[in-house]
C-alpha cells in the first residue's frame, strides 16, 4: 500500500490553512485507511517520517513534491514556533527530501535565532554542523551566528584550512575566531605560532597596540591564563614578562 493522492491533498490543506498550529485536529486517513483520528503536528511529522522509510518512491510524485515544498516554506517561515521535537523531526524530513540548503539558510537563521529557546538553538547548531556538505562558504565563516560553529567544525575536520583562515584574519588585524584553535588536541604550539605571527605585524593604527589587543583577548578568555599546558604557560609567562619589562623601561625614562 502506498500513499494516495487524496492524502497529499488533505495534508496540503491542513498546512496551508494553519491547522497544524492547533493542539489536536480532526483529519482523515493519516494513520490508517479506515481511521479519522485526532492528530497534532507531531503526529503528522512522525507519520511522514515513517512513510519516507516505507514508500520512498511515493515521496517523489508531483503531489508529494508540492507538499514537501510547503514544509520547506514552513521551516523558513515558522522555525521559531516549533518545539525541539518538531525541529528534529522536520529537519529529518527535509533532509530526506533533499532540502539541505534550506537547513543551512543564513536568512532563516537571522530571522529566527533570537526567538528560539536555548534547547532549540543547540539542536539547530548540531544540525547545521551535521548536515552533509562539501564545505562552508565565505559568508558562513564570517556570519555572526554560524561563523564560530563553522570555524570550530573546520578545526576538527580540516585543521590546515582552519588555521590558514585564522592566519588571514590575523593579517587583517582581527583575533576573531582564534579561540577555536583550542579545540585541537595539541593546541599550544599552533596558538603560540598564530599569536606570534599577529604580534610581529606592524601596528594597526598609531593608537592601537597589538600587545594590548592580545591582553584584552586573553582577559576575555581567562581560562587560558589558568590552562595547565606547560608549553602554553611557558610562552605566556615569557610574553607577559617581556611586556612588564617594556613598561618598566618606559617608566624609567
Amino acid at each position: 500500500m502506498g500513499v494516495s493522492l487524496d492524502v497529499w491533498d488533505s495534508l496540503t490543506e491542513w498546512f496551508t490553512t494553519e491547522l497544524w498550529r492547533e493542539d489536536a485536529v480532526r483529519t482523515v486517513h493519516f494513520l490508517g485507511s479506515s481511521q479519522t483520528p485526532n492528530v497534532n503536528f507531531g503526529d503528522v511529522l512522525s507519520w511522514l517520517r515513517s512513510m519516507q522509510k516505507k514508500y520512498p518512491q511515493a515521496m517523489e510524485n508531483n503531489s508529494a513534491a508540492r507538499f514537501f515544498l510547503i514544509l520547506r516554506d514552513l521551516w523558513c517561515r515558522s522555525l521559531s514556533d516549533f518545539s525541539m521535537a518538531h525541529v528534529v523531526a522536520l529537519r529529518s524530513i527535509l533532509l530526506q527530501q533533499g532540502f539541505s540548503s534550506t537547513l543551512w539558510s543564513l536568512e532563516v537563521l537571522d530571522e529566527h535565532w533570537h526567538a528560539l529557546t536555548i534547547e532549540v538553538q543547540q539542536v539547530i547548531r548540531r544540525s547545521w554542523l551535521s548536515s552533509p556538505r562539501d564545505g562552508f562558504t565565505p559568508l558562513e565563516l564570517v556570519h555572526p551566528i554560524a561563523g564560530s560553529w563553522s570555524l570550530e567544525h573546520l578545526v576538527m575536520t580540516d585543521f590546515d584550512v582552519a588555521k590558514g583562515l585564522l592566519m588571514q584574519r590575523l593579517d587583517d588585524g582581527s583575533l576573531e575566531g582564534l579561540l577555536a584553535i583550542c579545540l585541537h588536541k595539541d593546541f599550544a604550539p599552533h596558538l603560540i605560532q598564530l599569536l606570534e605571527h599577529f604580534l610581529e605585524q606592524p601596528a594597526l593604527y598609531h593608537l592601537v597596540d597589538r600587545n594590548d589587543m592580545v591582553k584584552k583577548w586573553l582577559w576575555n578568555n581567562e581560562f587560558l591564563l589558568r590552562h595547565r599546558n606547560h608549553t602554553w604557560q611557558g610562552w605566556l609567562a615569557q610574553w607577559l614578562s617581556g611586556i612588564l619589562s617594556t613598561v618598566e623601561k618606559r617608566a624609567a625614562l
